[in-house]
């Protein structure tokens, strides 16, 4: 967890958000600049980050030939505050 909380107060995932490239390539450059940035190693920066991915806590789109990475909303915190 010492991961997810460094890339949480260090901005890292909005920093790095915007990658080259398709899916496939730009995750694995994200991790590698993530991991120079926390001080971890890019195929553990993956393995995490695949497993937020697969559990919706990270989006991602790709659009004009990069991919953009952004943490997921949390549609029930939306539907609380909007009444």
């Amino acid at each position: 967890m010492t991961l997810i909380y460094k890339v949480l107060s260090e901005n890292s995932l909005e920093r790095y958000s915007e990658q080259p490239g398709n899916f496939d390539n730009a995750i694995t450059r994200l991790s590698e600049e993530i991991a120079n940035a926390t001080g971890t190693e890019p195929d553990f920066v993956e393995f995490h980050f695949q497993d937020l991915i697969n559990k919706r806590l990270i989006s991602f789109t790709e659009r004009n030939g990069n991919t953009y990475f952004f943490w997921a909303q949390n549609r029930f915190v939306e539907s609380r505050n909007q009444t």
